[in-house]
C-alpha cells in the first residue's frame, strides 16, 4: 500500500500515504479502515475546520493510546493544524483537556503544531523532509490551509555527473563537499484539502497533487466554495504536476458518470502533460 484513503463530501475525507507515515485530515471512520495501521502514524496534517476533515482523530488517538497500554510503545505523533481556527482549536482543546494531554505527558509524544500560511515546518519522515505551507481560499468560517511535502535532495553538481559512484568520497575529500554535492529541494506530494482557485505558483513542479473535485461540471456548483473537475485538472496541468488524485466528489455522481466525465478530461488535457489520474470513488475505500 501507498494511499489508502476514503472520501464522501460533507461526512467524511481522509488519505493516508504510508511512505510518510502521514494521515491527510482525519475524516469519522478511518480507525474502522486502516485498524492497526492507525499506530505506524507519525504525522497528521489537517486542511481546516470541517467536521468532515477532522472528527476521526480522537479514535486515531484511542487506538494509539491502547496501543501503548498493551505493548508500552507510541510512535511520535505530529499533529498540523491551521492557527486561529475556531472549530479546531476548540476541538483540540477538548481532546488535551479530557485526556490530560498537557506538554508534561510524557508517554504520549504529540507535537500540537499550529500552522500559518506561506511558512515551513520540521517533519517526521525517514527522509529528509519539511513542510511548505499556502493559503487556500474555502468559506469564510474557516482557515484554509494547504500543505507541500518538501525532500532535501542531495546530487552530485552537473559537472561531476558522470564521476563514478566509487570515486565521489575521494572527490569529496579533494574538494570538499559543497564543492561537489547541491541540495535539491524537491516538492513530492501538495494537499489542497477543500479549495477553489489553489494558488498553482505555490506547488509548481509537485510530483503528485492531491486536489478536490467536488462537482463534475460548472453548472452543478450552485456557488460553493469547492472546484469543479475541469478546474482540478486545469491546477494540475499549470502546476505540472506528474501525478493528479481527485478527492472530495460528491455524493450526486455515480461510478460510470465520474469515470466518463475523468475520461473526457484525460482525453482534453492529454497533450498537456498530466502523466496519471486517480479518484476516489464517494463512500468507497480507495488504495494505490
Amino acid at each position: 500500500m501507498i494511499f489508502k484513503g476514503y472520501s464522501k463530501a460533507k461526512y467524511s475525507n481522509w488519505l493516508y500515504y504510508s511512505p510518510y507515515h502521514t494521515l491527510f485530515d482525519a475524516g469519522e471512520g478511518i480507525n474502522t479502515i486502516l485498524e492497526e495501521k492507525i499506530v505506524a502514524i507519525n504525522n497528521i496534517i489537517l486542511s481546516h475546520g470541517h467536521t468532515d476533515h477532522y472528527t476521526g482523530l480522537i479514535n486515531i488517538l484511542m487506538t494509539k493510546f491502547g496501543h501503548y497500554y498493551s505493548t508500552g510503545e507510541f510512535n511520535d505523533l505530529a499533529i498540523y493544524y491551521p492557527k486561529d481556527d475556531a472549530a479546531l482549536i476548540a476541538y483540540i482543546k477538548y481532546i488535551r483537556e479530557f485526556y490530560n494531554l498537557g506538554d508534561n505527558r510524557k508517554e504520549f509524544k504529540i507535537k500540537w503544531v499550529e500552522v500559518e500560511a506561506d511558512r515551513c515546518y520540521e517533519f517526521n519522515t525517514k527522509l529528509d523532509t519539511y513542510l511548505e505551507t499556502f493559503g487556500v481560499e474555502h468559506t469564510k468560517d474557516v482557515i484554509s490551509i494547504g500543505y507541500n511535502v518538501m525532500e532535501r535532495r542531495r546530487k552530485l553538481r552537473p559537472e561531476y555527473a558522470s564521476v563514478p559512484p566509487e570515486s565521489v568520497k575521494r572527490l569529496i575529500d579533494e574538494k570538499g563537499r559543497d564543492n561537489v554535492i547541491y541540495v535539491e529541494n524537491k516538492r513530492t506530494l501538495t494537499y489542497c484539502g477543500d479549495s477553489v482557485n489553489a494558488p498553482v505558483d505555490k506547488f509548481l513542479d509537485t510530483d503528485i497533487l492531491i486536489h478536490e473535485a467536488t462537482f463534475l461540471k460548472t453548472a452543478d456548483r450552485f456557488g460553493q466554495l469547492h472546484s469543479t473537475l475541469e478546474e482540478a485538472f486545469d491546477t494540475a496541468v499549470r502546476a505540472k504536476a506528474r501525478r493528479l488524485i481527485l478527492m472530495h466528489i460528491s455524493t450526486r455522481y455515480k461510478y460510470d458518470e465520474i469515470k466518463t466525465e475523468i475520461g473526457r478530461m484525460v482525453e482534453k488535457y492529454s497533450t498537456a502533460g498530466v502523466i496519471k489520474v486517480d479518484f476516489i470513488v464517494p463512500g468507497k475505500i480507495f488504495e494505490i
